[in-house]
């Protein structure tokens, strides 16, 4: 170290100096680093079976409140049963148990111009339609067309054969549907389409326990026309139905028909309800 003795005195006083701080600045931080280490306390030094010093974390238990929740179970869903139409029994029941659009008890000519001929008439309180033994005879109210809606008529067959309503009549091409009752027990839906020739085709017919038989015997009849689909009700009863498009609109009325026999039909208290 040549360099160092050609040093002069008071230089080589501050070489030794530097050199001491340097060394003192370096054992201070070692120093610094091992306390920090020992001041921390969540690991603890324990010695393995072979005698090497091993960390071990210190197990902290999570407190219940804070655990992470887990996935709730969802309620199930509630399947609601299938809407279903209602049946022509229900249908009839809901729409009459409201008020009629139309109502006419048929005690007298009125507003609504009901047929006055020969063959109809009002008497004794009511409407009257009698018929010779050869054919039949129908009396309208002359003033509303009706398309879609409910139509029932009080009858009475007072002497005779039968008795019924016509609905949806096309006053211009004599188109019409009639519904009647036999003092029988029996009932018969027509279409009658005059225009074509023809006198009437037979749509649906049968008997039913719901008639009231015999003469001078009151029988509420209805229909419920809604489209293409025909209801037939008897004493407010489901009876058949059918479906025809031949005629969509028109006027009502009602009808006596004979079989062989002079016939008259008493007819009160005409109700419709428009659907």
């Amino acid at each position: 170290m040549k360099w160092f003795k050609s040093l002069s005195d008071p230089m080589k006083v501050a070489f030794i100096s530097g050199i001491f701080a340097i060394l003192a600045a370096m054992i201070s931080a070692i120093l610094a680093g091992i306390f920090t280490l020992a001041s921390k306390t969540p690991s603890q030094a324990v010695t393995s079976p072979t005698g090497t010093s091993q960390i071990t974390a210190i197990h902290t238990t999570i407190p219940q409140s804070t655990a992470i929740p887990t996935a709730t179970q969802m309620p199930s869903p509630t399947i609601k049963p299938a809407q279903t139409s209602p049946s022509p029994q229900d249908r009839y029941n809901q729409i009459t148990n409201s008020n009629p659009t139309f109502s006419d008890p048929l005690q007298s000519q009125d507003k609504n111009n009901w047929s006055e001929d020969t063959e109809c008439s009002f008497s004794g309180g009511a409407y009257h339609v009698h018929v010779p033994s050869t054919f039949f005879a129908w009396c309208i109210e002359q003033s509303i067309d009706f398309s879609n809606f409910l139509y029932q008529v009080q009858l009475t067959i007072a002497k005779g054969d039968y008795g019924g309503i016509i609905f949806r009549e096309n006053y211009a091409n004599t188109i019409f549907y009639h519904f009647y009752i036999g003092q029988d027990g029996s009932y018969n839906l027509f279409l009658y389409q005059n225009i074509k020739g023809q006198q009437g085709e037979l749509l649906q017919s049968g008997h039913s326990s719901a008639i009231n038989t015999g003469l001078n015997q009151t029988n509420l009849i209805a229909v419920l026309a809604s489209g293409n689909n025909l209801y037939l009700y008897i004493n407010k009863q489901f009876v058949t139905n059918i479906s025809d498009g031949t005629s969509r609109s028109g006027l009502i009325g009602v009808i006596a028909l004979p079989n062989n026999n002079p016939t008259e039909v008493v007819a009160s208290n005409a109700q419709v309800w428009k659907l």
